[in-house]
């Protein structure tokens, strides 16, 4: 590693400042407002083993953005930036992986591959679990392949595939993966029995933390099968447009079809040609095939941030395949056309993965008027933005009240709470039908005349009053 730290750090500090170019483009997406919102109560110290909350997540990266809150600030930036620093530290570990498992030319392909491949930059500045869980993987993944010290180097494996697992159920999948490699990979010693050590002290301790919550709260392993509504076959006329949907995802990787197509036929070729390279492992290719094949058949959501969890081995076929062609200017050519479309997608109005859409586009801006103009002890109703007022209204006398109908919203309204009332809604609703079903209950609903000017977004604030006879 040390000969290469001259071409190394230069294209990780290119990859670190990548990351950090899509902070700003848009505005939190719910489920990064979730997250930081418990990550808060971490933080502050309010509930640091989160016994009230309803969590469906395993606590590792919540613990981990509640550093970040701890270093930082609280803050928007801090929370993506745990997912900028995991992105950065995946470049290093894809080229030491790499380097260990195929050789320095592969490794170095690799890294700059994942360096500038629109998905994982579009998703590093996001405060999701993602990021992180490519991490512990790619750190499992470069302890399996390394030669030296093979038992302390399969602990470290499964040790950090048992983070990849604390951090998000989907690493379950790709355990086995991890520990098929460590015995591939290391013929001496007890592999088997070191990377079950490791694998077992993380998720040790998610058990006993989730075991803790117990008596308030159910098992976020049961909470999240709750949330996402089971798990099950889908019907078989749905496979053919799942089929195509995960196709597309996949594509999104290198940018879309054509960069996708490129990479995967130089991969091709390269195999046929037999390489003098290090043969590919198969259980590499096992590991993708079996993954596509739980996200169709299963009614699991065609959502790109599952794909993020086989970006890495996409990027290791990928680059074998770039390394394997024997001709430079057809190499050369690849990656221009790769390159390109790359940073035709790194745009905001581009590829819209990650966070890369402005459904939510204000609602920090939102959030800022109501902390200095909402008066103590206001009601909030809203539909839609209950972890952003959990979040950014955290401790404030404020309450936020979710109505599913204007129906609920009137019965609601009809207990007579005290207090100011306000009423919000995000820019993709339809607020006719709620003002109607109030002014039809001798309600009215007063717009608040241009309390802020968003930049970006329409968030439409009124406040509610009794209207006379």
């Amino acid at each position: 590693m040390k000969q290469f730290k001259p071409i190394v750090c230069p294209l990780i500090l290119a990859a670190f400042a990548l990351r950090l170019l899509p902070i700003s483009w848009h505005s939190f997406h719910p489920d990064e407002a979730l997250y930081s919102w418990w990550a808060l109560q971490i933080a502050s110290g309010d509930d640091p083993l989160l016994l009230s909350a309803w969590v469906d997540k395993p606590p590792a990266f919540l613990y981990l953005l509640a550093v970040a809150f701890k270093l930082f600030g609280v803050s928007e930036f801090s929370a993506r930036f745990t997912g900028i620093f995991a992105g950065t530290l995946s470049v290093a570990l894809t080229w030491a992986w790499l380097k260990s498992a195929y050789g320095e030319k592969i490794a170095l392909i690799g890294a700059s591959l994942l360096s500038f491949l629109p998905l994982p930059v579009l998703f590093s500045p996001t405060a999701l679990t993602d990021p992180c869980l490519c991490m512990f993987m790619l750190a499992s993944l470069w302890m399996a392949c390394s030669e030296n010290k093979p038992s302390l180097k399969a602990f470290l494996a499964g040790l950090n595939a048992g983070l990849a697992v604390g951090t998000k159920q989907q690493g379950l999948l790709f355990a086995p993966f991890s520990l098929l490699l460590t015995s591939q990979r290391k013929k001496v010693g007890l592999p088997r029995f070191f990377w079950l050590l490791g694998f077992s002290i993380p998720l040790a301790a998610v058990e006993w933390w989730d075991m803790l919550r117990w008596t308030s709260r159910p098992s976020f392993w049961d909470r999240s099968l709750v949330t996402y509504g089971g798990l099950g076959f889908v019907p078989w006329p749905e496979l053919g447009p799942r089929l195509l949907k995960w196709l597309e995802l996949l594509s999104w990787t290198a940018g879309g079809p054509i960069p996708a197509l490129i990479l995967t036929a130089c991969f091709l070729l390269t195999l046929r040609s037999k390489p003098s390279h290090a043969p590919v492992d198969r259980a590499l290719l096992g590991f993708l095939a079996f993954w596509f094949t739980v996200h169709w058949l299963l009614n699991i959501q065609p959502w790109d941030r599952y794909v993020l969890m086989v970006t890495p081995f996409l990027v290791a076929i990928w680059a074998y395949g770039l390394a394997g062609i024997g001709s430079q200017k057809w190499r050369l050519a690849a990656i221009v056309v790769v390159l390109t479309f790359s940073l035709l997608a790194l745009r905001p109005e581009g590829l819209p993965a990650g966070v890369n859409y402005g459904l939510y586009d204000g609602v920090e801006e939102l959030m800022r008027y109501l902390r200095g103009h909402a008066e103590p002890g206001t009601i909030i109703y809203h539909s839609h933005l209950g972890w952003y007022l959990n979040f950014y209204l955290y401790s404030l006398p404020i309450e936020a009240r979710w109505y599913p109908s204007p129906a609920e919203l009137l019965k609601d309204l009809k207990l007579g709470s005290s207090g100011e009332k306000l009423l919000i809604f995000a820019p993709f609703e339809n607020d006719e039908p709620v003002l109607q079903a109030l002014r039809l209950n001798g309600y009215c609903a007063e717009k608040l005349a241009e309390p802020f000017l968003l930049t970006r977004g329409t968030f439409q604030v009124y406040k509610i009053t009794s209207c006379g006879p």
